[in-house]
């Protein structure tokens, strides 16, 4: 099955489950939005309209921010960061559950992350610029580990360390995604 998408592409929640589906999915997409529904359909499973407000993880919510914020500078995108879980957050009082919160929003970004760098190593770029761009990302995951562990190991302990760790890997995370998908417009804008 061949699915076309657009900048125009709007929330369905039919859309998710088909994009599980599908067996060939476009490399010419403008969109970061676009991109980020093809995320969220790999990370949560078919019932994922269900699965994600149940767990007040609302991916709609993530991909209506990014869809204002499309085409625009990186700190609207980086003001997205938090919108999926709001919901999930205020049904937890304790620091496991909203970190639990984070860490499925992280999985979001991640997976967007992921499907930047994939296309980003696609492009008719020479090698030193592939190698180039491994190494930064080796890098940013060592610099994301580091900053991101010292709240595990500052004796705060338990589900307060636990939630601070998780909402610095979240952030590191999203940020990324974003630095990924304006190097990849910048990188097609130039090829």
């Amino acid at each position: 099955m061949q699915c076309s998408m657009n900048s125009e592409l709007k929330y369905s929640p039919n859309l998710f489950a088909k994009l599980i589906y599908m067996k060939e999915i476009p490399m010419k997409m403008s969109s970061f939005t676009t991109k980020l529904v093809i995320a969220v359909a790999i990370i949560l499973p078919v019932s994922t309209p269900t699965f994600a407000l149940a767990n007040g993880i609302n991916s709609a919510a993530l991909y209506r921010c990014l869809q204002v914020a499309d085409g625009d500078d990186n700190r609207l995108q980086t003001e997205c960061i938090g919108a999926a879980m709001g919901e999930c957050i205020s049904k937890y009082s304790t620091a496991s559950g909203k970190a639990s919160c984070m860490s499925l929003e992280r999985g979001l970004w991640d997976n967007l992350l992921n499907f930047e760098y994939q296309q980003l190593l696609k492009l008719d770029f020479s090698d030193e610029f592939k190698i180039q761009l491994r190494n930064a990302q080796r890098a940013w995951m060592t610099v994301r580990d580091l900053d991101c562990g010292v709240y595990l190991t500052m004796g705060i302990g338990g589900s307060p360390g636990s939630q601070l760790s998780e909402s610095c890997l979240l952030n590191h995370t999203a940020t990324r995604a974003i630095v990924l998908t304006n190097l990849l417009k910048i990188s097609k804008q130039i090829s």
